[in-house]
C-alpha cells in the first residue's frame, strides 16, 4: 500500500513532511550549484523550491562561507603585488588561563622536588550566527570564572571583627541556681499564652508544650462531660457538685517549670534550661556604656533606645533616625531661604508655598503640560496656581444674588452701598457729594466729578464709544446701545398695558404715562 504525498508539503532539502516550509527567495543560484544539474527533473514546478527553517539556515551559512572565501581569495592575490599583514578571518578564539597552574611539593628527608603541572585551559567556541555575520564572539571566560577553585588553591578567609565587645561564658552545674528560677504557671496563665500564640507556645521547650496541651485538653474534656455525669477532675479524681465549682478547682492546678533569667524561655527541668543557656547565651555582649547583656537582641534594643538617638542642640528634642532630625532642623531651626531666588520668609510653610507657586517646574522631575482654563482662556505655570485660580476667581464662583430693599420706597438694590446712596439722595435729600456752584447733590463721587468737568469747566465730552455699523461716536455706552437698536430693530422694552414695544426704556415710560394714565392712577 502506497501513501501519496503532495510535493508542496515536502522540504526539498531534508524531505521533512511535518515542518512548515517556505519558498526559497534568496541564494537560489547557490542552491542549484549545490544540487547539480543531473538531479534536476524536467518538471518546471520543481523550480519553486520549498525548504524548511533548518535547510534555509544551512543555506545561509554556506552563502556566508562563500562570501568569506571569495574575500580571502582577493586579499591573498593582492599580497603578491602589495605585501602587507593579513588578518585572520577565523571566528575561533583561544584563551589561556594561567590560574589553573599549580605546584606539588614532595619532601623526602632534606630533598625537595618541585614538580610543575601546567594545565592550560584552551577553549574554542564557535559563535558563528547563521543569520547574522556581525554577532559578538563568546570566549567562555565568564563561565570558567565561576568554576570552584577550592581544589586548586585554598581560599583566604577574611575575619571581620565585630563592633560589639563579646566575652565567652562557661556555665557550671554549681552555678545553676544563678541563671534560672523555678516558677509555677496556673491554668489561667497557660490559657492566655495559648490564646496569644495560637498553637505551639514560643519560648517553651517541646516537653513543656506537651504538658500544657495535655492539661488544657483534660480541663476542656472535664467541662464537656459535666452535662452527662457528675463533675470530676481528671487530674486529682475529685468529685464536685456543679460545673462552676469544677472550673474554680481547675484554676488552682499549676505546672512547675524552670525559667531562664536572660530571656522568656521555660523548660521542664534544670538540665533543659542549662542546655538552652549553653546554646543561646554563650557570650556576654558589653555596651560602650558598661552594661552587659546575654542576648544580642537585648543589646540591639538597648543600643537603639539609648545610643542611636539623635538629640537636637537647639530644643533638646530626641529623634530615633537621622531623617527625622534632618526634617526637624529644616522646618524649625534653619533659615527659611529659597535656594533658587534667595528670598527669605517667616515660616517653613510659607517657603514651601513659594516653591509650589514659583519653582514648581524646577522641583518636578518630569515635565508636564501647563494647566489651561477653558472658561477664562488662561494658561498657568503649574497645577497649584491653576487650583488656586479655580478657588478664588470670580468667574468660577457662583453668583449670590443680594437683594437690599429701600426702607422708604421699597426699591431693591444689589448692594447695600447702592441702597444707602439712593436713600440719602432721594429721601433724605442730602449727600456728601455736593456741588457748591449749582447747589446740587450727587449720588457718587464719579457723578460730581463728571458734572463739574463737563458743566462748569465746559469741557467737550469725548465721543470714544464708536458704533461699528455707521462709525458714529457717543459719549456713554448706554447711548451707544440704544443707537445700535436703530440698526437692528430690536425693541426689548414692552408696554405692560398694550402690545407696543420700544427700543429705549425712557420711551416706554413716557408712553405709559401719556397713553395709559388712567390705569396708572387707578
Amino acid at each position: 500500500m502506497s501513501v501519496k504525498v503532495e510535493l508542496d508539503t515536502v522540504c526539498r532539502g531534508c524531505l521533512s513532511v511535518d515542518r512548515k516550509i517556505v519558498p526559497l527567495k534568496n541564494n537560489v543560484s547557490l542552491f542549484f550549484i549545490l544540487i547539480a544539474d543531473q538531479y534536476i527533473p524536467k518538471d518546471s514546478k520543481y523550480f519553486n523550491m520549498y525548504l524548511c527553517w533548518e535547510c534555509v539556515a544551512l543555506l545561509r551559512k554556506v552563502a556566508l562561507f562563500q562570501k568569506q572565501i571569495q574575500k580571502s581569495k582577493d586579499i591573498f592575490l593582492e599580497n603578491f603585488t602589495q605585501p602587507r599583514h593579513m588578518e585572520s578571518m577565523s571566528h575561533l578564539k583561544t584563551v589561556h588561563k594561567n590560574k589553573y597552574d599549580f605546584t606539588i611539593e614532595y619532601e623526602e628527608g632534606d630533598l625537595k622536588v618541585n614538580e610543575l603541572l601546567e594545565y592550560d585551559k584552551i577553549i574554542k567556541e564557535e559563535t558563528y550566527d547563521i543569520f547574522d555575520n556581525n554577532t559578538e564572539l563568546f570566549d567562555g571566560s565568564d563561565y570558567i570564572d565561576n568554576i570552584d577553585s577550592e581544589k586548586v588553591k585554598e581560599k583566604k578567609i577574611r575575619k571581620t571583627k565585630s563592633k560589639v565587645k563579646t566575652t565567652e561564658v562557661i556555665y557550671t552545674d554549681e552555678e545553676r541556681d544563678r541563671y534560672m528560677s523555678r516558677v509555677q504557671l496556673s491554668v489561667k496563665e497557660l490559657e492566655m499564652l495559648e490564646s496569644n500564640k495560637r498553637g505551639r507556645i514560643c519560648g517553651m521547650s517541646y516537653r513543656c508544650n506537651v504538658l500544657v496541651k495535655k492539661m488544657l485538653s483534660a480541663k476542656r474534656r472535664d467541662v464537656r462531660n459535666c452535662a452527662n455525669s457528675e463533675p470530676i477532675c481528671s487530674q486529682c479524681e475529685e468529685t464536685f457538685t456543679s460545673n462552676t465549682v469544677l472550673l474554680e478547682h481547675w484554676q488552682r492546678h499549676v505546672i512547675t517549670m524552670y525559667k531562664c533569667h536572660f530571656c522568656s524561655y521555660h523548660g521542664d527541668d534544670g538540665d533543659d534550661v542549662m542546655a538552652h543557656l549553653k546554646q543561646k547565651h554563650i557570650k556576654i555582649y558589653t555596651c560602650k556604656c558598661g552594661i552587659e547583656f546575654r542576648s544580642i537582641r537585648d543589646y540591639y534594643k538597648h543600643n537603639k533606645s539609648l545610643h542611636k538617638n539623635f538629640d537636637c542642640d537647639h530644643c533638646d528634642r530626641r529623634f530615633q533616625s537621622k531623617a527625622t532630625i534632618e526634617k526637624h532642623m529644616l522646618q524649625c531651626h534653619l533659615p527659611y531661604t529659597c535656594n533658587l531666588c534667595h528670598r527669605n520668609y517667616k515660616s517653613y510653610k510659607v517657603l514651601m508655598n513659594h516653591y509650589f507657586v514659583y519653582h514648581a517646574e524646577s522641583m518636578r522631575k518630569v515635565k508636564q503640560e501647563k494647566p489651561y482654563c477653558v472658561e477664562c482662556d488662561m494658561t498657568f505655570e503649574n497645577e497649584y496656581l491653576y487650583k488656586r485660580h479655580l478657588r478664588s476667581a470670580v468667574a468660577h464662583r457662583p453668583k449670590i444674588e443680594v437683594k437690599v430693599p429701600c426702607p422708604e420706597c421699597g426699591k431693591v438694590f444689589s448692594r447695600k452701598t447702592y441702597m444707602t446712596n439712593h436713600y440719602n439722595l432721594v429721601h433724605v435729600r442730602k449727600s456728601k457729594h455736593y456741588c457748591e456752584i449749582c447747589d446740587k447733590y450727587f449720588i457718587t463721587g464719579y457723578a460730581i466729578r463728571t458734572h463739574k468737568k463737563f458743566v462748569h469747566e465746559k469741557r467737550e465730552k469725548p465721543k470714544d464709544k464708536i458704533c461699528e455699523i455707521c462709525d458714529r461716536g457717543f459719549f456713554t455706552n448706554r447711548v451707544l446701545i440704544n443707537h445700535r437698536r436703530t440698526h437692528t430693530g430690536e425693541r426689548p422694552y414692552k408696554c405692560a398695558y398694550c402690545p407696543a414695544a420700544f427700543a429705549q426704556r425712557s420711551a416706554m415710560k413716557t408712553h405709559e404715562r401719556t397713553q395709559h394714565k388712567n390705569y396708572i392712577n387707578s
